[in-house]
């Protein structure tokens, strides 16, 4: 489904989601990409996101994301990651 797994190019609306999905990776309040499908698909309404994600490349990105950013939060380093969502009206 991406470029990097040797699929088409993402849809915007499949762009826009895995941008929200590397957004809540960076988080820090997610363990891996599961956490994530599940606020997608139940949080989110998009009941299209476990198939976007389940790809191997994609799994391994959100996991490692997710790894970082809870890390990160964890030692307590300042980071621009957890800044505003990039789509609040106050950012």
């Amino acid at each position: 489904m991406t470029e990097e797994d040797g699929g088409a190019p993402p849809s915007p609306r499949e762009a826009a989601i895995l941008e929200e999905a590397c957004w809540l990776a960076d988080s820090g309040r997610y363990a891996d990409f599961t956490d994530i499908e599940h606020v997608l698909r139940f949080g989110y309404g998009l009941t299209n996101a476990r198939a976007l994600l389940d790809r191997y490349p994609v799994r391994r990105m959100l996991n490692r994301r997710c790894a970082d950013a809870r890390e990160e939060r964890l030692v307590g380093r300042g980071s621009m990651r957890f800044g505003a969502h990039p789509m609040a009206e106050d950012a």
